[in-house]
């Protein structure tokens, strides 16, 4: 489980010195190291926490399609969709959450998880409905 705080910015590149003074202001903050233009990492009241230019120039889930194609043409993004949002995994009634594998809360909640695949299942569909 990961316990510090990553940001990712559109603009660092350009408003970097900006950025850095902002942190170095806030109380609680320590700067580690930066890369200037485009990385600053510190700690923000015992938080490892980065900030980080964005680099991708293009949406991540496009390719999905493109990188898991399927012979039979159907789309595998639809169907994570239609997974997420079913939230009806085949093994459920045999796994107790509360016991498995050490999973802290609220992840170790069905409740939860349902609600997070269905959260996502939305955020994801206007992906394959753009095509």
């Amino acid at each position: 489980m990961s316990l510090d705080g990553d940001h990712v910015l559109e603009d660092l590149r350009s408003r970097f010195d900006e950025v850095l003074a902002a942190l170095e202001a806030a109380a609680g903050w320590r700067t580690e190291r930066i890369q200037r233009p485009v990385l600053i990492l510190g700690e923000l009241h015992g938080v490892l926490t980065g900030i980080r230019q964005l680099r991708r120039t293009r949406d991540a889930l496009r390719p999905f399609d493109e990188i898991y194609r399927q012979a039979s043409g159907v789309s595998p993004l639809a169907e994570v969709v239609e997974r997420l949002a079913a939230a009806a995994p085949a093994d459920k009634t045999d796994i107790d959450l509360t016991q498995y594998r050490g999973i802290k809360p609220p992840w170790n909640d069905w409740g939860h998880l349902a609600a997070r695949g269905r959260y996502w299942a939305r955020r994801i569909a206007p992906v394959v409905l753009e095509g």
